[in-house]
Order: C-alpha cells, then sequence, then structure tokens
C-alpha cells in the first residue's frame, strides 16, 4: 500500500502537490476577475475562490511547522520527541 504524501515522508512531492492545488484555485479567481466581476454570483465565487486559496496556504505553512517541530521533538530524543512523532504519522 501507497503511503500518502506529508511535510515529513516525501516533502518535495508533498509541497508539489499542494501548490499545484493552490495554484488551480488561483488560476482559476484569476479567471473569474478577467470576465468581470458584473454579477453577485461572480463576486462570491471569487470571495469563496480568495478564501479557498488563504485557508489552504495556511494549512500549508502549518503543516510544515508541525513537520520541524516533529523533527525537532524527535531529535531531542526520548518522552515528547517519541511521543510526538507516533502520533503525527500514526
Amino acid at each position: 500500500m501507497m503511503t500518502r504524501s506529508s511535510p515529513s515522508n516525501r516533502p518535495w512531492l508533498w509541497l508539489l502537490g499542494e501548490t499545484a492545488v493552490i495554484a488551480f484555485f488561483a488560476l482559476a479567481a484569476w479567471v473569474v476577475l478577467a470576465m468581470g466581476i458584473t454579477a453577485v454570483s461572480q463576486l462570491i465565487l471569487f470571495t469563496g475562490l480568495v478564501g479557498i486559496i488563504v485557508v489552504l496556504a495556511l494549512r500549508t505553512v502549518a503543516e510544515i511547522l508541525v513537520a520541524g517541530f516533529c523533527r525537532w521533538a524527535k531529535a531531542m530524543g526520548g518522552g515528547l520527541g517519541s511521543l510526538v512523532v507516533s502520533i503525527r504519522q500514526a
């Protein structure tokens, strides 16, 4: 069975996938903006796409920080490191 890519396991592949998803939503928002916002539905769609982009970007940053903390905790050895790594990679 294939393991899901994460910042701890295959970090570059994970980052490429996350960037591709964010770029897709950014392209969709750009298309809506390029068509011109003439209706309330287009404004709502544009606002929703921007919200999705922000949430995905913040989630990506949080995942990178958590992966860094897990590596640091594992390097510290013993109790806390083992606990954090086992919870994170479960």
